[in-house]
């Protein structure tokens, strides 16, 4: 078995590194990024991620998703621009801080233009398609 080889602080680490510095004896080396510690003490008593996510097939996340789609419809109905919406949900989530379905819903431009692509257009082409062939068939 091999002896355990010690290492010792060298003067070069710190013309490297900038923020490590040399600790109580020769062999050791601490980092001294001023916020360090406490950056580590703010991920301990921030909240666990679970309070943020959405359980699927309940009923907040169906009213989660009904608004979404409700909000990506009024963008397109109104002419309104897909970046407004980066602001408007986090001003909801404000203005209405004691509703869970405003605190949750996360309908910025990217998610309401993928609604608006692969849902609403594709709902709506298809309603068209139906509503043809009816007019079609009653003539």
């Amino acid at each position: 078995m091999s002896a355990k080889r010690k290492c010792h602080f060298s003067d070069d680490y710190t013309k490297e590194w900038s923020f490590v510095k040399e600790g109580r004896t020769d062999e050791e080396a601490l980092c001294a990024i001023s916020n360090h510690k406490k950056k580590f003490a703010v991920v301990s008593t921030s909240s666990p991620t679970s309070k943020f996510m959405i359980k699927q097939d309940t009923q907040e996340a169906l009213l989660i998703t009904a608004a979404e789609l409700t909000t990506a419809y009024i963008v397109v109905k109104h002419h309104q621009s897909f970046s407004s919406l980066d602001c408007i949900v986090k001003l909801n989530a404000m203005m209405y801080s004691d509703s869970k379905i405003a605190a949750k819903q996360s309908t910025a431009r990217t998610k309401a233009t993928a609604i608006v692509n692969n849902i609403l257009t594709p709902h709506s082409v298809s309603e068209i398609k139906k509503n043809c062939k009816e007019f079609r068939t009653t003539e």
